[in-house]
């Protein structure tokens, strides 16, 4: 789930950045006897991540809660309580939905709980920046000099690598559509075919035309929103984040329990 979030979250921060004037902070703290990495990390890092906290909230709820990406890479027996709450929602049997409902509501604590903790670890780091700050600029020249290499390699390898590992599992995938015979420890499969997509011909069109539908509505209903939304803040001359805490709030609860309630 973090791989697969990575790019989403890069595409996020690549929408803040420009707001922040990282040249010019950078700048500033180079000035004051900082390498360039940890001139970043000092200045820019707090800045950016309160533009991405909500973003980086809805990724939790996601995570803790998800349903889709369980039924392919969770456990089945027993399965994660989100798609336990979503097998007790669609049972026929008596009372099922009121446990279910019960479930759902234990989903959301789960939730809570991991933002809770999450908050948590943001003011560890506060205290940390804080401390990292009031130190000052390291005196010794070259070991300054081996951090930033340090920090400016780990930058350079991650998110390569989560990129990497996502393209990967894109490709693993196609692979497994179009394989035959695959047993360990072949590499490869030990033969083709179409088979699976010959089969799933004939159901796939349903799917992708509700896909697309309400992919190309959500576009459209978040385009609107945002731009009515930065259409009132210029015309107010002013930014109100309780507009995008209400905008937000959807995202900050479980899907499996947005969904069922609705369904109630």
């Amino acid at each position: 789930l973090i791989v697969k979030e990575a790019p989403f979250l890069l595409l996020v921060c690549l929408a803040a950045l420009p707001n922040l004037d990282a040249p010019r902070r950078v700048a500033l703290a180079r000035s004051l006897g900082y390498a360039p990495a940890k001139a970043w990390l000092l200045t820019v890092t707090p800045a950016l991540y309160r533009q991405i906290r909500l973003p980086l909230f809805a990724v939790l709820v996601f995570a803790s809660s998800t349903v889709d990406v369980a039924l392919v890479l969770g456990p089945s027996l027993p399965p994660t309580l989100s798609v336990r709450i979503l097998d007790w929602f669609t049972a026929p049997t008596l009372g099922a939905r009121e446990l279910a409902a019960a479930a759902a509501m234990l989903q959301l604590a789960v939730s809570l709980i991991s933002l809770a903790i999450w908050i948590g670890v943001e003011t560890l780091a506060r205290t940390l920046y804080l401390y990292a700050i009031r130190r000052g600029a390291p005196q010794r020249i070259h070991h300054s000099h081996y951090t930033n290499l340090a920090l400016n390699g780990l930058g350079r390898l991650l998110l390569p690598t989560a990129l990497l590992a996502t393209g990967g599992g894109l490709l693993a995938l196609g692979v497994a559509s179009i394989a035959g015979d695959w047993r360990y420890p072949l590499v490869l499969p030990a033969d083709w075919t179409a088979e699976h997509w010959i089969a799933a011909q004939q159901n796939l069109f349903l799917p992708a035309r509700n896909a697309l539908t309400i992919a190309l509505g959500a576009v459209v209903a978040a385009m609107v929103i945002a731009l009515l939304l930065l259409e009132s803040q210029n015309r107010q001359n002013r930014h109100d984040d309780r507009l995008i805490w209400l905008l937000y709030l959807p995202l900050l609860i479980p899907q499996v329990v947005f969904l069922s309630g609705m369904v109630f």
